[in-house]
């Protein structure tokens, strides 16, 4: 990387590391508008907008054992 010279092993690695230092998020949320620097960040994301929605699993507490989902 120029810009703080750490090494990295593709040009994949390096374009995904350079977001650090330009701010740039190209992975936006289609439900909120809120973007991320990577895509694996983006899909954690739009887990939380399903939380509490009826039929998910954790709106039914299978996940964790809660009561509703025995």
């Amino acid at each position: 990387c120029s810009d703080c010279g750490k090494v990295l092993t593709s040009g994949a690695s390096l374009l995904s590391h350079r977001r650090i230092h330009t701010g740039e998020r190209p992975f936006g949320c289609p439900d909120c508008g809120k973007a991320f620097m990577a895509a694996r960040s983006l899909g954690k994301h739009r887990k939380s907008h399903l939380r509490g929605q009826p039929g998910t699993a954790t709106a039914r507490g299978s996940l964790h054992g809660g009561p509703e989902g025995r």
